[in-house]
C-alpha cells in the first residue's frame, strides 16, 4: 500500500530521527560499553546495510510485519 507524500515524509523523518538517536548512542557510548563493538564485522556490516535499506525507504510496516510472522505463531 503506498503512503501519501505526508505520511512518507512524516514516516521518512520518524526513521531519520530513530537513526540520529542511534548514532548518538554509539557515539557517546564508553567504547568498553559499546555493544556495537560486541557485534561481528558481518553483523555491523548487516546493520549498517539495514540503515541504509531504511534510508531508501524498503521499509514494512510493523502491522504487515506482525500479520506475516504471525502465521507462525511468532510476536
Amino acid at each position: 500500500m503506498l503512503k501519501n507524500p505526508i505520511q512518507y515524509k512524516i514516516g521518512k523523518m520518524n526513521i531519520q530521527a530513530k537513526k540520529l538517536n542511534i548514532s548518538q548512542v554509539i557515539i557517546t557510548s564508553n567504547r568498553e560499553s559499546n555493544w556495537v563493538d560486541s557485534l561481528s564485522e558481518n553483523q555491523q556490516k548487516d546493520v549498517l546495510e539495514g540503515l541504509d535499506q531504511a534510508d531508501r525507504g524498503e521499509v514494512v510496516p510493523h502491522e504487515e510485519a506482525v500479520k506475516l510472522f504471525g502465521k507462525w505463531g511468532l510476536k
